[in-house]
């Protein structure tokens, strides 16, 4: 038996080349899905920045859950803070895998799994200003 040694390409080489097949794919090449994918990952992005600009600067502790009859319940240092914008991110990767694989099927069920992904994106931004005024 002939063993035949595969070539190893670089990650960036073999990213692109999966970027370029998902862009061959009718899944990007529809305007709403393209218009929603650009969308929550522009929002995801925002959330990250602000959260940078405005918390990331202080060296002390800061609110991360407030509660109106017992006050702050969670206090803590502000990388924690992170975790909205990555729980976004994780939101968008596991979206955009049930969407791809409900195009497939039926386009419309593809659209309502990327505006739910939007939606989330936005909730996730409001709750990023409100932890950020809490701060002030």
């Amino acid at each position: 038996m002939v063993v035949v040694s595969q070539k190893q390409y670089p990650f960036w080489f073999k990213l692109y080349l999966s970027i370029r097949a998902l862009l061959k794919r009718k899944f990007i090449n529809d305007k709403l899905n393209l218009f929603l994918l650009l969308f929550s990952f522009g929002v995801n992005i925002a959330i990250w920045i602000y959260l940078r600009i405005y918390l990331l600067l202080d060296p002390f502790n800061i609110v991360l859950h407030y509660r109106v009859y017992q006050g702050a319940t969670i206090i803590n240092t502000p990388k924690h803070a992170f975790y909205l914008p990555m729980i976004g991110l994780f939101i968008i990767i596991i979206n955009i895998l049930i969407a791809l694989y409900f195009h497939k099927k039926d386009k419309y069920l593809a659209y309502l799994t990327l505006g739910t992904m939007a939606v989330a994106q936005l909730i996730l931004l409001a709750s990023s200003v409100s932890l950020v005024l809490a701060n002030d």
